[in-house]
C-alpha cells in the first residue's frame, strides 16, 4: 500500500505539517509478504492511503492540515475530469473561447511564496499572483474535490533563448486570499525531451504538456479556482539570465 500525506518530502510519522502516518508497520508487512512468504494481507487491501485535504486559508505556519485519511484503489475508478480553459479577461471556463494571446514581462525575483520546494505550508499567493498572469473560474456553487496529477496544456513562446514557465493551481477565498494547492515548473530547453536540453527559437510557438505534482484538495462553494502561469520561480529555481517578455496563446 502506498502512502500520500499533507506534508512534503519527509519522514511520515514525524513530517510537519501533520496529521502523521505510522508506516513502519507497513513496511514490515510488505517485506514478510515478499521476502519471507507470509500472507500479511497486504495485496488483499485497497493501494493507497490518502490524506484529503479540506480547502483551507493560507497558512505558513501551519502545524496541522484539516481533512481526513481515506483508503483507495488507485487510480480511483470514479475520478471524473474536468477541463478548464484560460480565455479572455484573465477568466477559466469550462468552455473555449476566442482566440488570444496575454505577454508578461519577466522579472527573476517572483515566486518566493511558494516556498523552497512544492508541498511546503504557503500564506498567501497574493504577490507571487502579481507577477503572474491569472486565470479565475467562475465562482463554485458546490465542492469540488480533487485527488492525483492536474494536467496542464499551455500555447506559449519566449523572445529568448532560455524560458522556464511555471503553472500553480490555487484556492481563491471569498476575502481574496489565495491558498497554493500545488504546482509543476517546466524547464523550455526541455521542449523535446529531458535528456537532451535545446535552447529555444525566439518567436517560435511550442505546446507544452506536463503534469502537477501530487495534490488533494476540497474546493468549496463560494470559492474560485485558480491558475497562475509565470516565468520565475525563486529560489525555488535559480533564474535564466536573460530579459524577455513571454507569450501565452
Amino acid at each position: 500500500m502506498g502512502e500520500r500525506g499533507p506534508y512534503n518530502h519527509a519522514w511520515p510519522d514525524n513530517a510537519i505539517p501533520g496529521p502523521n502516518y505510522e508506516w513502519r508497520h507497513e513496511l514490515v508487512r510488505w517485506w514478510d509478504y515478499w521476502l519471507k512468504g507470509r500472507d500479511t494481507g497486504v495485496k488483499d487491501e485497497p493501494r493507497l492511503a490518502v490524506f484529503v485535504r479540506e480547502g483551507h486559508p493560507p497558512d505558513a505556519q501551519l502545524k496541522m492540515t484539516p481533512g481526513h485519511w481515506r483508503y483507495e484503489n488507485w487510480p480511483i475508478e470514479r475520478t471524473k475530469w474536468t477541463r478548464f480553459y484560460p480565455v479572455d479577461n484573465r477568466r477559466l471556463l469550462t468552455a473555449k473561447g476566442e482566440s488570444s494571446v496575454d505577454r508578461l514581462k519577466y522579472v527573476p525575483s517572483y515566486g518566493i511564496e511558494a516556498g523552497y520546494w512544492w508541498g511546503e505550508p504557503t500564506g498567501d499567493m497574493s504577490p507571487a499572483d502579481a507577477g503572474s498572469l491569472v486565470y479565475d473560474s467562475k465562482v463554485l456553487t458546490e465542492k469540488m474535490e480533487i485527488i492525483g496529477f492536474p494536467r496542464v496544456r499551455l500555447k506559449v513562446s519566449a523572445d529568448a533563448k532560455l524560458a522556464h514557465w511555471i503553472v500553480r493551481l490555487e484556492d481563491v477565498l471569498p476575502d481574496g486570499r489565495i491558498s497554493l494547492v500545488t504546482g509543476a515548473l517546466f524547464n523550455g530547453s526541455q521542449h523535446q525531451s529531458r535528456l537532451n536540453p535545446q535552447h529555444l527559437i525566439p518567436g517560435k510557438t511550442y505546446e507544452l504538456d506536463f503534469s502537477l505534482h501530487f495534490t488533494t484538495w476540497t474546493f468549496k462553494p463560494g470559492h474560485r479556482i485558480r491558475l497562475a502561469v509565470s516565468n520565475s520561480l525563486f529560489p525555488m529555481i535559480w533564474p535564466t539570465p536573460y530579459p524577455m517578455t513571454p507569450s501565452f496563446f
